[in-house]
């Protein structure tokens, strides 16, 4: 059905701004077409009837002056035999002449001479009274009317072809000769224009076709480049958009209101990007990431999963001592420079910080060879603190890495509508308690992401089995040292 095919954008086709233009241009185009069509027919017709009637005049006036005097003397022979000049000069026997009389008002009307030989004949009352009652104007009588019978002309007359189905024009002149009141009726076919007309009527029904399709080809073509395709790429571009890609402008450089719109959509593609850039100031990218995925989906349960990462967490060695000797703004400026350094470390090394709390920062690595971007993190922490040692800032951390299973989860309250997308499980309990076993400026891994590192040539020492608090299992555990 027309209703539910899709057009252009995805959308039902009788719904589409396309199609309505389309439309609306076409039956522009056909209305037009056609108005012109009728008025350049009518003016036609109207210029060719003319002349046929100027014709019909001239012959009624040419048989009037001739026949007039021989009225008066009542010769209808000699009348018959100048219409039958008349109709002999003509090219061809297109015409009917017929000389009527009247006696006296109220006689039967009569015609005394015709081309045609069987018109000739004694008429009823009714059949000439409303003629020779207008004849009485002195004026001639015009009518135009389609004669119905199979053909007007007579087996005994084969050269004469007024067509029987044809509108004739009928012009009766009228004639006072004397005692005798009487006209002359002139009759011609208008087959022949009818028939041109007709075909000038086809052709310009062609010629309109020809001239729509064109039409609607060129305006297509306008409108798909002015309208259509920069909207296409509006759309794209906001595709792109609505799956998290906020890089994307619109490309449409135009001072129309289509160059406005892709301006101020570029306009909000910005803002978008910026209030995206503040969110992963706040916000972990596990968490935004689940956030355009949720979104995508419309879904607004709390989702979980389990994965395999490794968990980094670091801790400011007596970070409570340090802060006694700040204020408030103090503490925040330490805590933000020291954050600063060792989230650069991480993020650099394919990390991703989960949350920062107070003096600890908890970090995840999920994507390939994650113990050992894990490590190399350390390292670069280790390294980082250690040259801020030798410029009088000591500052000191502990590390603790653990490889293995967590539930990525949503936690917190959907119904309060605050949510935060973090791990949970006895691997992030793991590292936390190494971090604790940690020595200043030094790391403690587990035996899991021990066994997965792909580099071993690192200053790794064993600390032998570790008991944990809270752990009823004593855990493996290797100490490393930057």
């Amino acid at each position: 059905m027309w209703s539910i095919r899709k057009w252009g954008f995805g959308i039902p086709l009788l719904s589409s701004i396309r199609f309505r233009l389309f439309a609306l241009i076409v039956l522009f185009t056909v209305v037009t077409v056609s108005l012109l069509e009728v008025y350049t027919l009518y003016q036609f017709q109207k210029a060719t009837t003319l002349e046929i009637e100027h014709e019909a005049l001239l012959v009624s006036d040419t048989l009037k002056s001739i026949i007039a005097p021989l009225m008066e003397e009542e010769d209808f022979p000699e009348i018959q035999a100048h219409i039958d000049r008349l109709v002999s000069i003509r090219e061809k026997n297109d015409i009917e002449m017929n000389v009527l009389i009247q006696a006296e008002e109220g006689d039967s009307s009569e015609i005394v001479a015709s081309n045609i030989r069987d018109n000739i004949e004694v008429a009823d009352d009714e059949e000439h009274a409303d003629l020779f009652n207008a004849l009485r104007g002195d004026q001639p009588i015009i009518l135009i009317d389609r004669d119905d019978e199979d053909l007007i002309y007579k087996p005994d007359h084969p050269d004469y072809y007024l067509a029987g189905g044809q509108r004739i024009l009928s012009m009766t002149t009228p004639l006072v000769a004397g005692g005798i009141r009487g006209g002359i009726n002139v009759k011609l076919s208008l087959g022949p224009l009818d028939e041109g007309l007709n075909t000038i009527r086809w052709a310009m029904i062609g010629a309109a076709l020809a001239g729509a399709i064109i039409i609607i080809i060129i305006a297509g073509i306008l409108l798909n480049r002015q309208v259509f395709f920069p909207l296409r790429k509006v759309r794209e571009t906001m595709a792109h958009i609505a799956s998290g890609d906020l890089t994307r402008q619109v490309t449409v450089e135009r001072l129309d209101e289509i160059g406005v719109l892709a301006q101020d959509f570029n306009s909000m593609a910005r803002q978008l990007a910026r209030t995206q850039s503040q969110l992963h100031q706040y916000l972990n990218p596990m968490a935004i990431a689940e956030a355009y995925r949720r979104a995508g989906e419309k879904t607004e349960k709390a989702t979980a999963e389990e994965k395999v990462i490794t968990v980094l967490f670091v801790d400011i060695v007596s970070f409570t001592t340090i802060a006694e000797n700040f204020n408030p703004n103090q503490t925040v400026a330490f805590l933000n420079h020291y954050y600063d350094l060792v989230t650069v470390a991480l993020v650099d090394s394919g990390g991703y910080i989960d949350k920062y709390v107070a003096d600890e920062v908890v970090c995840i690595f999920d994507n390939t060879g994650h113990p050992t971007r894990a490590v190399e993190a350390a390292l670069k922490i280790l390294q980082l603190l250690n040259e801020l040692g030798k410029k009088g800032e000591q500052v000191q951390a502990r590390i603790g890495i653990n490889t293995g299973e967590c539930i990525i989860a949503d936690v917190g309250s959907i119904a309060g509508g605050m949510l935060d997308r973090t791990i949970i499980g006895d691997t992030v309990n793991i590292a936390q308690r190494l971090m604790r076993k940690a020595v200043p400026n030094g790391a403690v891994l587990s035996q899991t992401t021990y066994a997965t590192l792909k580099q071993k040539n690192l200053n790794l020492t064993s600390l032998g089995e570790q008991q944990l608090k809270g752990k009823s299992k004593s855990v493996m555990a290797y100490q490393l040292l930057g």
